[in-house]
């Protein structure tokens, strides 16, 4: 056990006020609302992701059925739909990464955000706990103090006078 532990467990902290409790408090619920905010976006871009995949199946599904239908039965009107389909598939692939890397970005800042919000409030516990062992050592400082006027105190009623002691021998 640490000479700080020994310290405060002597010292009765109950009366230790920390005054930035508030702000403290508001800046935990801003974790937790940007922790929130990152899972949401987490999940955006798990589905976003999801659905580009989909895409990707959907895409190399209806090229293995194009190239079979133009070599088993070769039509320029059939094969030219399948042909701006493919195309029409590439443009909303195309779409989906735009998406999936905005929606990257937007979790990367949520996470840096979150990263300088718990910074801030390790700092601020570091503070608390700064604080907390001022007031333990003022608390120890005081109560110290008060022993030993206790002490001086009691000590006058405990030594002999010499007054008394010269009366009582003679």
């Amino acid at each position: 056990m640490s000479q700080d532990q020994t310290q405060s467990s002597q010292v009765d902290i109950r009366g230790f006020v920390y005054a930035l409790t508030p702000y403290m408090r508001k800046q935990e619920w801003q974790r937790e609302l940007l922790e929130n905010r990152l899972a949401q976006s987490q999940k955006a871009l798990d589905t976003a992701r999801r659905e580009r995949e989909c895409l990707d199946v959907v895409f190399a599904d209806q090229l293995v059925h194009l190239q079979v239908q133009s070599q088993s039965r070769p039509n320029p009107q059939m094969h030219s739909r399948g042909i701006g389909y493919l195309a029409n598939l590439r443009s909303r692939m195309k779409a989906h990464d735009d998406e999936v890397a905005k929606l990257r970005a937007r979790r990367d800042e949520v996470k840096a955000q979150l990263v300088a919000q718990q910074r801030t409030i390790d700092g601020m516990v570091e503070h608390r706990a700064d604080a907390l062992k001022e007031f333990v050592d003022e608390e120890t400082r005081r109560q110290s103090a008060e022993a030993d006027r206790d002490w001086i105190g009691r000590s006058l009623f405990r030594s002999p006078r010499l007054g008394e002691w010269e009366g009582g021998l003679a």
